[in-house]
């Protein structure tokens, strides 16, 4: 099974539109794991629209999107453009030889790693990480939460569709997670994602030198649209992390 690769116009459109339905509530995990960011370096992984970029530039950080859709680039610099503390630029995290090591405060990925088809590519973006991140920085990621994942149906516009051989112990388990957008007219997204194991996380990190201080699950306060707050599991975990 593919993953998704973010190329497809109408299928960015589509996923904008739903971003934007849900950020508020993601982006607020992943801020206050990111503690005060005002005069500090930040790497965007993954910055897919740029709306995450933007939110952590507009807290004072100069901030570096990267991503590895040239659409997706194409679209940051035309909504954000001649903004000082706010850079995007193509790139494969697999290897980022045009970023100094030991630059960055902090480094975030926000639901990226479900997108990366292979572990040797995993084990490359997270060495990455380590690398550009100074000693005491901090690195935040996303993922699915496994009590999601591992359920078919559990939301009211949520499915998981597994791939023949899928196994939550087994890494690289394809599978999709689709979104209803509209049952009337019969409109979903779909998502071609991996599975990893949190085993697999924390040994990654351990071999590093990154350390889990903080994960946090998906809260869908008063503050999250209606449908989102009848959701009784937690759709997303965000890891916080720091560089020994």
């Amino acid at each position: 099974m593919k993953v998704s690769t973010y190329t497809n116009t109408d299928f960015l459109k589509i996923y904008e539109t739903e971003l934007k339905a849900r950020q508020l509530v993601g982006f607020k995990e992943i801020l206050k794991l990111l503690g005060s960011l005002q005069g500090k370096r930040v790497l965007d992984i993954g910055c897919g629209p740029g709306n995450l970029t933007k939110a952590m530039a507009d807290k004072g950080a100069v901030v570096v999107g990267v991503d590895k859709s040239e659409r997706w680039i194409n679209l940051c610099k035309k909504q954000y453009p001649g903004i000082k503390n706010l850079n995007f630029t193509r790139a494969d995290a697999v290897r980022m030889p045009f970023l100094k090591s030991n630059l960055f405060d902090a480094v975030v990925m926000n639901m990226v790693v479900l997108n990366v088809a292979t572990l040797s590519e995993v084990k490359s973006i997270f060495k990455e990480v380590a690398r550009v991140l100074k000693r005491g920085g901090i690195f935040v990621f996303s993922d699915l939460h496994p009590a999601c994942i591992m359920t078919p149906k559990v939301f009211p516009d949520r499915y998981q569709k597994y791939s023949p051989k899928f196994s939550y112990f087994k890494d690289g388990s394809a599978y999709i997670a689709g979104i209803i957008l509209n049952a009337k007219k019969n409109q979903k997204i779909e998502f071609y994602n991996r599975h990893w194991t949190l085993e697999t996380y924390t040994s990654l990190l351990d071999k590093l030198g990154l350390y889990v201080f903080r994960l946090t699950e998906t809260h869908y306060r008063k503050d999250a649209p209606r449908l989102l707050q009848q959701y009784q599991i937690p759709e997303y975990l965000f890891f916080g992390c720091k560089k020994i």
